[in-house]
């Protein structure tokens, strides 16, 4: 290829100039020319090298402004380092399976939950949305029903540009504020202040239904402790406690810990306490025939009583009397000497689920070694 760039002289000129410079040092240009053609040859060999690379890109893009296409050769490719494979980012898959949340028809009543299945199903499938925007359309084309215009107006506005959402977050609030009655944290509040306890549903109920309204209602643990013992009876409160170490708990976490601990107590007690309370029928033995001896009886006894020797027998028509507590003949219950026999009563199966319930509350109890001074 000619060279016609003044600026760029062949290289016969610059071996010229090195034998004009090499003159100049007179007998030790010998050693000093060997030393200058090391440096200079391969030099002179990569600048016509560039030249040449120059020379072929600038014919490349006369071609291209005329012709108006670029082609990429397999040759620049390798020479950049990047293939075509590689160039490509696969966009990574969930492997998590979400339940899409069903479809939302504008009902204050259903904002918590629609929202909720929608942070859930965003949080399980963090991976299905490239952007903001795709997240945005994907949640609003669940609306339906009344909701269907309010949605299809910022879908519009999305598309054109010109919507006020720049993250999720913003139309979370939108949502709350154009579909609910009021405030949840309001609505959580006056829920709060309404709320009764009912024995009979049990405290690990009443507990499941007074967190979620404590949550919503953001306030400290003061306010809900103090909420949550207005409820409770103060026989309750009094067992929870116990179960602390004699120490009113502070924190609304460890008023939830305990009432269910104590619920829990409860249920085994009674679980414990199955017991038939009727009164056992008595068994009945055979009368035994009474062993008689030569002295004469001297003393009486309570089951005996002393009986003159002239005195009729009026009694000798009567059957034996048999004992109600162990079931033997010839005594009465009150004469009873054979505690040992005794039926189980009521009374002993009340008395047996209070040892019960008191043997469960004290495995949960510190020991006394635990016990601060003064606190026994």
């Amino acid at each position: 290829m000619t060279n016609n760039n003044p600026s760029n002289p062949p290289a016969s000129s610059n071996d010229a100039r090195l034998q004009n410079l090499l003159a100049q040092f007179g007998p030790q240009a010998a050693p000093l020319e060997e030393i200058l053609k090391g440096f200079i040859v391969p030099l002179q060999d990569e600048v016509a090298k560039l030249r040449q690379e120059k020379a072929d890109l600038g014919d490349e893009l006369a071609a291209i402004k005329q012709t108006g296409s670029f082609t990429l050769r397999p040759a620049d490719i390798a020479a950049l380092g990047v293939s075509i494979a590689s160039s490509v980012t696969p966009t990574p898959k969930d492997k998590l399976e979400a339940v899409t949340p069903a479809k939302f028809e504008g009902k204050p009543d259903k904002v918590d939950s629609f929202l909720s299945a929608a942070n859930l199903y965003f949080a399980l499938k963090p991976n299905a949305f490239s952007s903001e925007t795709q997240k945005l359309l994907w949640l609003l084309q669940l609306f339906t029903g009344a909701a269907e215009p309010w949605a299809r107006a910022k879908v519009e506005s999305i598309l054109a540009g010109t919507s006020i959402y720049n993250t999720y977050a913003d139309l979370e609030k939108d949502i709350r504020t154009s579909f609910s009655n009021v405030s949840r944290r309001e609505e959580a509040r006056h829920n709060l202040q309404s709320m009764k306890y009912a024995a009979k549903e049990g405290l690990s109920a009443f507990v499941n239904r007074f967190r979620p309204e404590a949550d919503a209602s953001k306030f400290s643990d003061d306010t809900l402790v103090y909420f949550l013992r207005r409820c409770l009876p103060e026989s309750i409160q009094v067992q929870v406690a116990s179960v602390n170490q004699g120490k009113v708990p502070e924190e609304i976490s460890e008023w939830y810990r305990l009432c269910q601990l104590l619920d829990s107590v409860k249920a085994s007690a009674q679980q414990i306490s199955q017991f038939p309370a009727s009164r056992t029928q008595p068994f009945t033995r055979a009368p035994t025939t009474p062993v008689t001896t030569s002295a004469p009886q001297t003393q009486a006894t309570p089951s005996q009583p002393t009986r003159h020797p002239d005195a009729m027998d009026v009694d000798g028509h009567r059957p034996a009397r048999t004992c109600y507590k162990c079931g033997e003949v010839g005594h009465i219950a009150r004469f009873c000497n054979n505690p040992s026999r005794q039926f189980l009563r009521a009374a002993d199966v009340s008395e047996m689920m209070e040892k019960a319930v008191k043997a469960a509350v004290e495995k949960h109890l510190p020991k006394k070694e635990d016990f601060q001074d003064g606190q026994q």
